[in-house]
């Protein structure tokens, strides 16, 4: 089944299991279940997520919130 790629608006969150971070040459990718966020390579929102999401999370639940005003927030699920 292939991925679904979204795009988060405001005041709105993902949650799922972490598949991976990928990137072409206009795009940030992550893969959460079975969707695909995207978000420019060269925003504000691309290095909080380069910065967050590592391969050692990969399996791990997480959820990535946009708000209205600040950049994504991102938080990892405990077991």
């Amino acid at each position: 089944m292939p991925e679904k790629e979204v795009r988060l608006p405001p005041w709105s969150e993902i949650v799922g299991t972490f598949y991976g971070l990928f990137e072409d040459e206009g795009f940030t990718y992550v893969k959460i279940n079975d969707k695909l966020l995207s978000f420019p390579k060269e925003s504000i929102d691309s290095e909080i997520i380069c910065g967050k999401l590592n391969s050692a999370l990969i399996g791990c639940k997480i959820g990535i919130l946009r708000c209205d005003e600040r950049p994504l927030l991102i938080r990892i699920i405990p077991k």
